[in-house]
């Protein structure tokens, strides 16, 4: 790797992540994926905040892949979506200087960037699938959610 990532500038450097072994689901694995004491639980982007805006990037990125690769081998346990956890927890990220706002930046910006390169990659040698979806119709059903009322919902089932 280039001196550039390796020289952070930092007097002690964050804790390497690393993939972990022997956990009830297969997610708690991956290296971004940790206890959280801020959180009380589990974090789905659990991600030291150093490195600067280009640093975060260059991990947003990289763990990107290992998700990506985590999907394609299958290493998932339900349809109920780790990409949307990971997301949430991203948006959660406490930050107390520029610094870590710049850092998580780069990470979300790299992660995201990686996530649309291989969704466009999958749209290209799909079949035709991706053809079915109807911007129009898409729209509709984004302004009605816009538009939801959610104390209607809780009346109904209160």
């Amino acid at each position: 790797m280039n001196n550039i990532m390796t020289n952070t500038g930092h007097t002690s450097l964050p804790k390497p992540l690393a993939f972990k072994t022997n956990q009830e689901h297969h997610s708690h694995t991956l290296p971004f994926v940790d206890f959280c004491p801020m959180k009380q639980g589990m974090s789905f982007w659990n991600v030291p905040k150093t490195g600067g805006f280009y640093g975060g990037v260059t991990t947003g990125s990289a763990l990107a892949k290992i998700y990506i690769k985590h999907l394609i081998d299958g290493s998932y346990e339900d349809e109920g979506g780790l990409l949307q956890l990971i997301a949430k927890d991203m948006s959660k990220t406490v930050c107390v200087n520029t610094e870590e706002q710049r850092a998580i930046n780069g990470q979300i910006t790299g992660f995201f960037r990686e996530i649309e390169q291989f969704m466009k990659y999958v749209g290209f040698i799909s079949d035709g699938n991706l053809n079915r979806f109807d911007r129009a119709s898409n729209l509709e059903a984004a302004n009605l959610g816009i538009n939801f009322d959610e104390s209607q919902l809780a009346k109904k089932y209160s």
